[in-house]
Order: structure tokens, then sequence, then C-alpha cells
């Protein structure tokens, strides 16, 4: 039997590493292009379904959602998801505002079991809600959820196109800039869906112009916005609307929130 001990002590979190052959699959890549349309919200649930959520409602939950996975250190996968759950949700029917917290807080709890190796735990939660919400409310919330939204919680999220798009863009590898573009690229997705007109947006689009933004941002232009483009066949003057209000929330966020988000100190200083 001793033989069969372990002694190893791994440290940290076990992740996958990249595998150039599903980047660079154009079978792969499709397939996220035709289920994205499967779970993106054909409405803004805010103008159609919703009296007490609003859009700056919204933004608030959505960047207290984003700071606290960002001081749990959670993967940068987390978020979007969470963010994807709680929309496709509060799609299906109205909710009151103590139910639009627990609706925030129960979708990260779901989406870091789908996407982390640690979940979220509850008593997280209960810490930063001032002890408004409870662990049993979020295991109750959770099995409603699932429920109401037919247990198809997994869905497709900005942050899975951008490894497929760098990988299709040989200028970015060529300058061995692909970790830094990626992470900077992350970064300003993960703003652009804390705004309420995004809503309907397809993630390949946020992904796009997040990485067009991350390029300018890094003061990289080995690749034409017109190419990126055409990777997923985004409008392009959708796309730098896109950009412009990614760069804005950035400028917003750095300015009026006491908190960094990781990558931030890589950007040039003006």
């Amino acid at each position: 039997m001793t033989s069969l001990l372990c002694t190893e002590n791994p440290r940290g979190e076990a992740r996958a590493l990249f595998d150039s052959h599903i980047c660079t699959s154009q079978q792969v890549f499709d397939n996220l292009l035709l289920l994205e349309l499967r779970y993106t919200p054909r409405t803004n649930y805010i103008e159609t379904v919703q009296n007490v959520v609003q859009s700056e409602s919204r933004r608030l939950c959505t960047s207290w959602m984003l700071e606290l996975t960002e001081d749990c250190k959670f993967e940068d996968t987390v978020f979007p998801m969470a963010v994807s759950i709680m929309d496709r949700f509060l799609c299906l029917g109205s909710v009151s505002r103590a139910q639009f917290q627990l609706t925030a807080c129960t979708s990260l709890m779901m989406a870091s079991k789908l996407r982390s190796v640690h979940g979220i735990p509850g008593a997280i939660f209960e810490h930063h809600s001032n002890y408004t919400i409870n662990s049993a409310q979020l295991v109750s919330w959770e099995a409603l959820m699932a429920f109401k939204m037919k247990w198809d919680l997994e869905s497709v999220t900005a942050n899975d196109f951008v490894d497929h798009m760098i990988a299709r863009l040989p200028a970015i590898q060529k300058l061995q800039q692909s970790r830094i573009v990626r992470c900077h690229a992350h970064v300003l997705a993960h703003l652009a869906i804390t705004d309420s007109s995004t809503i309907t947006m397809k993630p390949s689009l946020i992904a796009t112009a997040a990485i067009i933004g991350a390029l300018r941002g890094l003061n990289l232009h080995s690749v034409s916005s017109e190419q990126i483009c055409d990777l997923t066949g985004a409008a392009p003057s959708t796309v730098e609307y896109l950009v412009m209000l990614t760069e804005k929330l950035l400028e917003n966020y750095t300015t009026n929130v006491n908190h960094s988000l990781q990558c931030f100190d890589s950007y040039p200083t003006p």
C-alpha cells in the first residue's frame, strides 16, 4: 500500500494547457458562432420585462459582480458566464429588487461551478451582501433558476472567442504579444458587458471590439480592424461604436473606482 501513497503537494489551480488544434479549428470556431445565436438574448429585458431593474441598477450590479470575482481571484471566465446566466434568467420574468441581488449572487455561484476549479462558497455572498442573503436562499434560488432555464446554463461568452480569434491573427503571434493582448481583451470585454446596451449583442461582436480596443491601447497596429471584423463577420460601424464605448467605460472605471483590475498597469500612460 505504501507504493500507492502520493506525497505531491499541488499548489495553485490546475489549468488546461493551450491547445492550438482546437483554437485553430475552423469547425470549432463555426460551432461557437452558431451556438452564440442560441444564448444571446433577443430583446432587452430592461425595456420589455423588468420593472425594477434599470440600466443604472444593472450597471452597478454587474460592476459589483466584476469586483467580487477579482477580489476572490477567480478565473476570468466566471464573470461573463455569470452575467450571461443572469441576463437570460431576467428575460424570463420580472423580479423584485431583493430578488435581483439574489439573482446576481446565484448567477455568480452557478458560473463558478461551471467555469472555476473551486466554486464560490455561500459565505462570500453573505459577507459581501451585508448579510442580506444567506446560503439557504442561494440554494433555493439556484434550484429555481436552473428549473426556469431548463438546466441549460452553460453558454458561449466573449472570452470564449478571444483565443480563437487571436490564433487566426499571425501578426500578433509573430510579435509574441498574444498573451498580453488576450489579457487586455478580456478586461475590455468584461467592462463592455456591464453596459446594458450590450445585452442583445453577440459575444463574437464584443470579442471583436475588445481585441481591437486592446491592440489600440497597446499601440499595436500590425493588424487592421477590418481584418479582425472579417473573422466574425461583424459590421465595422457597430464594432467601432463598441470600441468607443469600452474606452469610455475603462476611463470611467479607472477614474471613479478605487479598485485595480488585472492588466491595467500594462497600459501605456498618456
